[in-house]
Parts: structure tokens; sequence; C-alpha cells
């Protein structure tokens, strides 16, 4: 592949899978693996049969517009770059996994032309389009960037859309620990996610954004966060409405203690969604670890502790007072307490 050249990974609203999908793609964190499935019809002959585990791409949703004639003819409007980390081939199915980039910058009004020059690309048909959803062609001539301004110049342009009318749009922007944003990490070759240390204070960053008033609909809709109970407390808050046009939210996150390394998720989502693509659906992988050298600590307050309730006398270093004896006891016994109350407290 030349150095002018790209993949393209082109999703439509024909179906409301492809839509979320779409949807997804400009909801999560930079860095974020995500994956796309396609059946091998749909994509270039050339690229059908093979895997691309490296290389840059591009996603670009595609509206199925209804002409005066009633055939669908697609507008194009390109979202984010993606460099490309693994392909799956199961039978005619393909599954793309990569890494999100930055935003497409609008540097004019449409990439309309540009998108349309491409020899394979998706084709204007009579009830659903035609052609391929991905392909390989020279890359159109935009700028890109992770600016909070280029995620809203396109929610701008998808907002537009009949069958983006009723959708809520925001972004994650990443988790903060007390030293900032962390780093969203490999935790194996197709999936992301964040490392988080069990018993630490955390923040998500939620931006919500419409250049339009919010429809009835939409006024009524939350969103809501799940996480797993056995692994964190509550989030503040659980659930956000959405009767605003543009707002920031920070959701806080406390992980309880735990003494094993384990794996969960979080899940953003419309509260009672009744049809995808209504809102996006972000699900964030989480490794939870803890602190080895803590809990050795604990270990060995314990076996002191321990030591010092079954304490008789001291004659062995030549102390004989009960009073001693029987407050060193007591030390031990607050001791032990101690320890199995910051255990339970955190683990339960």
């Amino acid at each position: 592949m030349s150095n002018k050249e790209i993949i393209y990974l082109f999703c439509s609203d024909q179906r409301g899978l492809y839509k979320q999908d779409a949807l997804n793609s400009i909801s999560y964190p930079n860095g974020y693996v995500q994956h796309f499935r396609y059946d091998k019809e749909w994509i270039s002959p050339g690229l059908r049969d093979g895997e691309i585990n490296s290389g840059v791409g591009i996603i670009v949703f595609v509206h199925a517009l209804q002409n005066d004639e009633g055939k669908k003819e697609p507008r194009f409007y390109p979202l984010r770059r993606v460099e490309f980390v693994k392909t799956d081939i199961n039978g005619s199915a393909v599954h793309y996994y990569f890494k999100l980039g930055d935003f497409v910058e609008y540097k004019k009004n449409s990439y309309q032309q540009d998108v349309e020059n491409l020899e394979n690309k998706p084709e204007k048909g009579d009830s659903k389009l035609q052609g391929v959803f991905v392909a390989k062609g020279k890359n159109i001539d935009c700028g890109y960037g992770d600016k909070q301004v280029l995620w809203e110049n396109l929610i701008k342009k998808l907002e537009k859309i009949s069958s983006f009318e009723n959708t809520i749009f925001y972004r994650l922007k990443g988790v903060r620990g007390k030293k900032g944003f962390l780093k969203i990490e490999l935790l194996s070759q197709k999936l992301s996610g964040y490392i988080l240390e069990s018993g630490r204070n955390y923040w998500m960053d939620l931006s919500f954004y419409r250049e339009k008033y919010p429809t009835d609909q939409i006024k009524r809709s939350s969103i809501e966060v799940i996480t797993n109970n056995s692994y964190f407390q509550n989030p503040l808050p659980s659930i956000i409405p959405t009767c605003f046009r543009i707002d920031k939210k920070e959701v806080y996150l406390v992980t309880k203690r735990i003494y094993e390394k384990d794996n969960s998720e979080i899940i953003i989502k419309k509260k009672d969604a009744e049809a995808e693509g209504e809102a996006p659906y972000l699900r964030l992988l989480v490794k939870l670890t803890f602190n080895r050298w803590l809990v050795i600590l604990g270990i060995l307050v314990f076996a002191l502790g321990a030591l010092c309730v079954g304490l008789d006398d001291l004659k062995f270093i030549g102390i004989d007072n009960k009073n001693i004896v029987v407050g060193i006891k007591f030390l031990g016994a607050i001791l032990m307490s101690g320890v199995l109350f910051c255990f339970k407290r955190e683990i339960k």
C-alpha cells in the first residue's frame, strides 16, 4: 500500500447496528480498540481474503438518502482516523480491530466529491446501497485532531441527518486519576481498556453536545452508568439527564479493595433504549489490580497481633509484670481487629 493510500471503513444507517457502530466510533477516547464486522461480499475483492494487521484507515459514515426516484443514494461523512491492529476471518465474516485516532477536521464543508472519486465505495441502489464498504483508496485531503471543537463539528453535520434527529450525542474524553488521564492499555491483541487499582478514586469525563435544542424525546431520556457492585461503589451520578444542549459531566468512581487481580467493565448507555443508534453504547473494559505489598504488610501486622495475643508472660526477657502482658495482649487484639476490619470493609 502506498503512502497516499488508506483503508476506508464505511458504515451506514441502513441498519441500526451499523448506525450504532458509527455513533460509538466517535464516542470512545483516542487509543480505544473498536471492531467492525463485514460480510465478504461487501469488501473490495483485493482485500476480501487478506488480513489487515497494521496501517491506517478512516471511518466514513454513509447516509442512505432516498432520492426522487425512490432509490438510495450515498452521502458520505468522514469521521475518524484509525490504526489497524488485527483481522479475524471467520468463514464469510471478516472482523477488523483498530485503534481509534483523531477526528476529521472539515477544512471544507463536504468531502462528498472526494469520496465519490474513489474507485471502490458504496454506490446507489434500488432498495439499499450497493458497491463495497471496505476499500483501499487515495487519502482525502483533510486534517485531523482531538480537539473538542472537531468532535462538535462532526455532531453538527450528523444531527442534520433524519436518522439522527432524536440521537443523544456524548463523548467519553477519558478516565482520570489523581495524576491525570489514564493511558488506555492493550489488554490483549484485540481488546483495550483501563488498568485501575483497587481502593482508589477515579473520574470519567463526559461531554454532551447538540447544535439544535433537544427534541422532546431526548428531553425525556437519560444516560445511565453501570458498574459491577463487586468491584465498584455506586457511581456518582449513575443517572444523567439529557434535557440540555451542551454540557460536561464528571462521573465519580470508587474501586473497592480487592486482593486478587480481576476483570470487569463499565457501561455507559441510554437508559431504557428502545432501538440501536439512539445514543452511544460504550463498554469500557477494566483490569483491577491490588497492592501486593499492602496485603503482605496486612498479613504481617495480623501475625504480629496474633503473637501478642498468644503471649503468656515476658519472663524470657526478664520482665515479670502482668499489667504489661495484658497491655501487649490488648494491643495485639487491636492490631488483628484493625486488619480484619480493613479487609472486610473493602472486600464486601
